[in-house]
């Protein structure tokens, strides 16, 4: 199997390679510096097996892109802390932007306040300090509503997704719907600040 570098060399290895692996055959001070990787112009996981040949690209901890993955993985640090505080709360999307990160959370009954983040951020820095392997996996479109059945924002999500691959992502027993691009253990977030709540309408 072929993988072609930015400076178009062409890597020549073998199939179901993971981006760690290819790191490590390179040298061991890279595969420490990797933080995920860019395949095919997407960006994946360092323990994701690549079957097929194509662009490949280490995003390495200095490289702008990482700030972007370390951002995304806190966003799903963010409502596995929340879901374990508090167990009725619902999720839409929680994407990486310039200044950090954000999640479109529901908590029904109850209401954010202010007060509420240094407990959730408490959380978060215990749900790391954990080390819970964050692994994605294809579902079908029938498994994916089961999965999320009380979570009317990921059904609707999910419905938006008809004849698209769809995959989801676990760490410790907390599953989020997310096309990836995240670190590979909850160990490696390790810096990180709640700064503010915000009011929205769900898509308004």
């Amino acid at each position: 199997m072929k993988l072609v570098l930015p400076d178009q060399k062409v890597l020549e290895v073998a199939v179901g390679i993971t981006p760690r692996e290819v790191a490590k055959n390179i040298s061991i001070s890279l595969m420490k510096k990797a933080v995920a990787a860019k395949y095919q112009d997407r960006i994946i996981e360092l323990d994701q097996p690549i079957f097929e040949d194509g662009s490949f690209k280490l995003i390495l901890d200095k490289d702008e892109e990482a700030f972007g993955v370390l951002n995304h993985s806190t966003a799903h640090l963010l409502a596995q802390a929340v879901k374990s505080l508090y167990p009725k709360a619902c999720f839409g999307v929680g994407p990486s932007i310039e200044e950090g990160f954000y999640y479109d959370i529901d908590l029904g009954e109850d209401k954010f306040t202010d007060d509420m983040l240094e407990g959730i951020e408490k959380k978060m820095y215990e749900l790391a300090k954990q080390g819970f392997e964050i692994k994605g996996r294809k579902v079908s479109f029938e498994t994916a509503k089961a999965i999320f059945a009380h979570d009317p924002y990921k059904l609707e999500l999910i419905e938006g997704l008809v004849g698209q691959d769809i995959t989801v992502y676990q760490q410790g027993d907390f599953i989020d719907l997310c096309r990836g691009g995240h670190v590979s253990n909850t160990k490696e977030i390790k810096h990180f600040k709640l700064l503010s709540l915000a009011g929205a309408y769900w898509r308004g």
